[in-house]
């Protein structure tokens, strides 16, 4: 065998050992941590709040291994557990972030429906900033599955919110999302009024923050397409 074919291969499996030796490191620490949560619930008989957020915290992990049967289990104790509790924000907070857990995994229908189930508990404990949030979360679900007339009317109900509750951060977030659900549309005026709209929100956190800088990026992108 040549030297340098001889090397290429030992390369390409060193790579190989690599990379199994850090997939099995992270699957280990999955395991820990999943393992860990398990022995706290155990340690936990009180069916309360914090009996939720470990149900909640199982069910992600289990749903990251793909263990999708065993995610279910924990999901539905924890909603099943939260829906006898007194206080309905818990129910909202856990159907966030059950949506959140979906959204992350990019399972875009479950996570719609869990955001649909916080709009209608936020509203009947007339909770509007979490409402807000779940619309801007919900612009960047359509975004991605390019349902842009969707994206426009969560991100015009979530600016609609943020106004009211006359939150310039949650403004912002929305004015970038409408930029960029517009030069997806390639219709460049728009996406730059709304760009230039966020960056003096953001500007406020200081003339190098990440949040101009990302604006000032917007605009570039946008002024080159156009």
């Amino acid at each position: 065998m040549k030297p340098i074919k001889r090397i290429i291969i030992r390369t390409l499996l060193l790579c190989t050992a690599f990379v199994c030796i850090f997939l099995n490191g992270i699957h280990a620490r999955e395991n820990r941590i999943l393992d860990s949560l398990l022995q706290v619930l155990k340690q936990h008989p009180a069916d309360d709040s914090a009996k939720t957020v470990l149900y909640r915290r199982i069910f992600r992990e289990y749903l990251y291994q793909n263990e999708t049967a065993k995610a279910n289990q924990y999901l539905y104790a924890a909603l099943n557990l939260a829906e006898k509790l007194p206080q309905k924000t818990l129910l909202a907070n856990l159907c966030e972030r059950i949506g959140i857990t979906y959204h992350g995994k990019g399972d875009y229908l479950n996570a719609l429906h869990y955001y649909d189930r916080v709009i209608d508990l936020g509203t009947r404990i007339g909770d509007q900033d979490l409402i807000a949030g779940i619309y801007l979360n919900k612009t960047d679900i359509y975004q991605n599955v390019s349902d842009y007339a969707s994206a426009i009317d969560a991100a015009e109900h979530s600016l609609k919110l943020y106004a009211a509750l006359k939150n310039e951060g949650g403004m912002a977030a929305c004015y970038n999302n409408l930029s960029l659900t517009y030069i997806a549309l390639k219709d460049f005026r728009n996406a730059h009024y709304y760009a230039t709209k966020a960056l003096p929100v953001f500007e406020k956190e200081g003339a190098v923050s990440r949040g101009v800088a990302s604006i000032k990026e917007l605009l570039g992108s946008i002024l080159l397409q156009a």
